[in-house]
């Protein structure tokens, strides 16, 4: 398989997604741009440079790789999120966030923790890794900050283009994963030393300062009265249940609580 270009430029490699890339051009002259349409509707107009990998295609490379890693697939049980199996969707459909991990214990409470594999063909987010946490008992979803994984490789083992010294794809995912998932039970003992820290002043400060939404902060006189755990779980539950965001949103409101509120674990 390899990509499929027909005589009016018109990229059809992925059509059976219903996905095609057409060139754009200006004044007769051709461009550095390019349409990605999908199904007659226009996705994005991105550079020429811009490597498509379909969503599906994405999540069989993770699914592949997360078997070999041995991790478990979680099923997001909120039912207003746009889902399908261990995959959640934005509200177009153009970017997706595949989920794999573990099951953890948290006081009554359990956690699922892992590996939250991104994709989209938008150009709105890279092909990319990240951890993430599931609280059961408020289901509450928390993503980190992602590390981006090459497309051009990733279509290198679609295509079978290996060389004897490029180690195959899946095995590279499978080790990123790895990684990602003890950076994923890192999480947890930060939660856990969270519970026994008060909520100080300069950081009441930091957040109020911060970027964060402040529809999604509680009220002084509440702030002053939380742990660290109790503040950090009220943000996140708001900023993931907030039905009016999408993927892009909710991730940008984790990033910058994580910039005050890192989770780092404390000699």
């Amino acid at each position: 398989m390899g990509s499929y270009i027909d005589q009016i430029g018109v990229n059809g490699t992925w059509r059976k997604y219903g996905l095609e890339e057409y060139p754009i051009e200006f004044n007769g002259e051709p461009t550095d741009y390019k349409d990605i349409v999908r199904k007659d509707h226009l996705v994005a107009i991105v550079k020429k440079s811009y490597c498509l990998l379909p969503n599906e295609e994405a999540f069989r490379l993770a699914q592949d790789a997360a078997k070999l890693a041995g991790l478990q697939p979680f099923i997001h049980p909120y039912k207003t999120i746009d889902s399908e199996g261990n995959c959640i969707y934005d509200h177009n459909r153009t970017r997706m966030v595949a989920l794999w991990g573990s099951k953890f214990q948290f006081d009554q409470d359990k956690i699922f923790a892992g590996v939250a594999v991104r994709n989209s063909i938008d150009g709105s987010t890279t092909f990319s890794t990240s951890a993430f946490s599931f609280r059961y008992s408020c289901e509450n979803m928390v993503l980190t900050k992602a590390k981006r994984l090459s497309a051009q490789e990733a279509l290198a083992q679609i295509w079978k283009k290996h060389t004897k010294s490029l180690m195959p794809f899946d095995v590279n995912l499978k080790n990123s994963m790895l990684l990602v998932m003890e950076q994923a039970q890192d999480m947890i003992r930060a939660y856990e030393q969270m519970k026994q820290m008060e909520v100080t002043g300069e950081l009441i400060e930091r957040i109020r300062k911060s970027k964060l939404s402040k529809k999604i902060l509680p009220e002084l006189e509440v702030m002053v009265k939380m742990d660290e755990w109790e503040l950090y779980n009220s943000v996140t539950e708001k900023i993931w249940h907030n039905e009016k965001t999408g993927l892009g949103s909710k991730q940008v409101q984790f990033d910058y609580l994580h910039r005050v509120m890192p989770l780092v674990i404390s000699a």
